[in-house]
């Protein structure tokens, strides 16, 4: 069985901020534009699956208690040894105690030299099995994603992922549009903290004390891309044709944010490139 935390390569108690540094990490090292290797695409989709319900305390919660039905239902299939015991040597007379123990010795000694290579090579088969499950379940997961993408929505619910709840939400790229190539103003000074007065966050996340809105029915995961863009940027999220944000964050430079808990619909992305100021708006 494999879990999200799994794929993200963290503990199951690992903390916000170890979960954002393993996304970070792990997209650097995976994303298609950075790795031309054929899997890092499907690779790349696992990793922010997995980012988009762990950085979720609902969708976390809900994974957490899919792992521990999951567990209480396996039943482990694992090879055991068996060591037959020796059988108990009869009581000898006084005058033949010496005998008997150095008789007896012999074929202990001889079986503990059997065992030990017998346990070497059942150690050696359970590591083969391990990873010829991991590289079955990889396989079968890829498969399982592509006849999704193949297959036409219908009414009803869908097959649930092998490494996940049922309810899980459906996940859209954002790419940012590339910045025009545009001279920095001379007088220009890069901010240290957002309009409100707080500081931009050390990673890419949300800016403190801005709305945040979240969707309560069906929801969708938007995830902004900045993987191409030499510049950290401060962005806000709109619905079309709404002054007013849903949400307010910041994204470092060669790095992604996913927008969880909204409502399916039209937004737009309104950026600035904090490197030269400039202000870009992007649709979704």
């Amino acid at each position: 069985m494999r879990t999200h935390y799994d794929n993200l390569q963290i503990p199951r108690d690992a903390d916000e901020q170890t979960i954002r540094q393993a996304y970070r990490r792990l997209s650097k090292q995976y994303h298609p534009d950075l790795n031309p290797s054929e899997d890092a695409s499907r690779i790349m989709q696992l990793i922010n699956r997995a980012y988009a319900v762990l950085s979720d305390p609902e969708q976390r919660a809900e994974h957490d208690r899919w792992i521990q039905q999951q567990e209480t239902l396996r039943i482990p299939q694992q090879p055991t040894l068996r060591r037959q015991s020796a059988p108990q040597p009869q009581r000898q007379p006084e005058n033949e105690h010496s005998a008997s123990n150095t008789a007896a010795s012999a074929p202990k000694t001889s079986k503990q030299k059997l065992w030990q290579p017998l346990f070497i090579i059942a150690c050696c088969a359970l590591v083969a099995l391990f990873f010829w499950q991991l590289n079955s379940y990889l396989k079968t997961q890829a498969a399982e994603e592509e006849t999704h993408a193949t297959q036409p929505e219908t009414a009803g619910t869908a097959p649930a992922d092998a490494t996940q709840p049922e309810n899980e939400a459906p996940a859209v790229a954002a790419p940012l549009p590339a910045p025009a190539n545009e001279a920095t103003p001379s007088n220009y000074v890069r901010p240290s903290t957002a309009p409100n007065g707080e500081p931009f966050p050390s990673t890419s996340g949300y800016v403190k004390n801005y709305p945040y809105t979240r969707s309560t029915t069906k929801q969708l995961t938007i995830f902004v891309d900045n993987i191409r863009n030499t510049s950290d940027v401060f962005a806000e999220l709109h619905q079309a044709n709404a002054p007013q944000p849903l949400r307010t964050f910041f994204i470092e430079e060669r790095s992604q944010l996913p927008l969880t808990a909204l409502e399916a619909g039209s937004y737009t992305i309104r950026y600035v490139q904090l490197d030269t100021g400039e202000t870009v708006t992007s649709e979704t």
